[in-house]
């Protein structure tokens, strides 16, 4: 996809300094790569993305709603003859390396360089041909921790400047499967496709992953200022550090539950289902099991009926499943804090704080993956001031971020 102007990709308000951003990448890269002509150059976007709903559904084959934001990684780029790739990236390591090359290396297992190998390898088990090299200075706005997925964005920038100066025809679609492919063998990371299905295609979206080779994809056209709201996320702090084993138990205890019924996911498994085998499941496996398995089938249901209210422009009913999402996380998911540090509770914290500072106005949940990290709340427009000024004095004005969804995915900006 193109988009033709920044005034597509941007709120009107940051319009002017992002053509300050994108030209200080142009010039940046002109000072680095000074044997390549300007006129070779293009610029790309790749946004970052909030889930709206299906808190951890997707690896189970579940259906969630997200969304692309306007909170992205901006990149000017030019081709190359030949197949190296490099990419300067402010707060990040200079990258150089060939693509020719395209084994996994355990050496750079959780580094950029990985990814990079893993999208060109990606690219060519497509059938597309070798992807060409490229020089690029990149610049993220995506803030690091806050759950907006910068690992998905940057996997697509990679594979759409990879195709663009390839002159590979790649789909929104494939671009995703690419990225997950790269982050799941080279980078070492387990990952569903959700966060990089949302950076990939843009706007609102439903997926349903219960077709797990061809997963449903609803394009959902829904302006949440339209309807006298603001979206935030705000940082409560804690430390993602030894927090995997908190994270994989969620996908493990689900797909235990599903063993019980002769399958590998929770998809297709109902609520009777689940409360026939209650006593059973309590006994093999637990109460969190059932629980979180419990969430799984409501928050797959809690996804369609949130895809619904945004069709119909329903901005009460939205706001509700919204809620609703939330609590299950906490009662059932038991995702907002780590049951091995008592002492961090940021994100139960925000919530609370949340609570009272709307009133029982808009609504807040988690955000992300949970156990440390974000929140989510969606604002009534004019309690924006007051929000973030109460979230600001207890995690700090830069914790809290003002978002707007975006229409766009990756894209190729034709002109700044």
């Amino acid at each position: 996809m193109t988009a033709s102007t920044l005034e597509t990709l941007y709120p009107f308000s940051q319009v002017s300094s992002q053509r300050l951003r994108y030209s200080a990448l142009r010039r940046t890269h002109s000072q680095l790569f000074l044997e390549l002509p300007k006129s070779a150059g293009m610029f790309f976007s790749a946004p970052g993305r909030t889930e709206l709903c299906g808190n951890h559904t997707d690896h189970n084959l579940g259906a969630v709603v997200c969304a692309a934001v306007d909170m992205d990684i901006a990149a000017f780029a030019t081709p190359r003859k030949d197949r190296r790739v490099r990419i300067e990236s402010a707060g990040f390591p200079f990258l150089d390396l060939d693509v020719e090359d395209l084994a996994v290396h355990p050496v750079e297992t959780g580094l950029s360089a990985s990814i990079v190998r893993g999208i060109a390898k990606g690219i060519e088990t497509l059938g597309r041909g070798k992807p060409m090299g490229f020089d690029a200075v990149m610049n993220s706005r995506i803030p690091s921790g806050s759950g907006l997925s910068s690992s998905a964005a940057y996997e697509v920038l990679i594979g759409k400047i990879f195709s663009t100066f390839s002159q590979t025809e790649i789909s929104p679609f494939e671009l995703a499967k690419v990225g997950q492919y790269a982050e799941n063998v080279y980078f070492g990371k387990p990952s569903g496709l959700m966060d990089q299905m949302a950076c990939a295609i843009g706007s609102a979206l439903l997926i349903d992953f219960s077709r797990s080779q061809d997963p449903l994809l609803d394009p959902l056209d829904f302006d949440l200022g339209n309807h006298g709201h603001s979206l935030f996320i705000v940082g409560t702090g804690g430390s993602h550090e030894d927090l995997t084993p908190d994270y994989a138990a969620i996908p493990r205890e689900m797909r235990a539950v599903a063993a019980l019924f002769g399958k590998s996911e929770l998809a297709g498994l109902r609520q009777g289902d689940l409360l026939a085998r209650l006593p059973e499941i309590r006994l093999a496996l637990g109460d969190r099991a059932f629980l979180r398995a419990w969430h799984f089938v409501k928050e797959t249901q809690r996804s369609h009926a949130l895809a619904q209210a945004l069709r119909e422009k329903d901005i009460s009913r939205f706001l509700a499943t919204v809620k609703d999402s939330g609590l299950s996380s906490l009662a059932c998911l038991q995702n907002l804090s780590s049951p091995g540090n008592p002492r961090e509770q940021g994100l139960l914290l925000g919530l609370a704080l949340s609570q009272d500072c709307l009133s029982g106005k808009g609504a807040a949940r988690v955000h992300g993956g949970g156990f440390a990290g974000t929140i989510q709340a969606f604002v009534p427009k004019e309690m924006s001031q007051g929000f973030t000024a109460c979230m600001g004095s207890a995690f700090g004005a830069d914790s809290v971020f003002s978002l707007h969804l975006r229409h766009h995915g990756v894209v190729c900006i034709e002109r700044i």
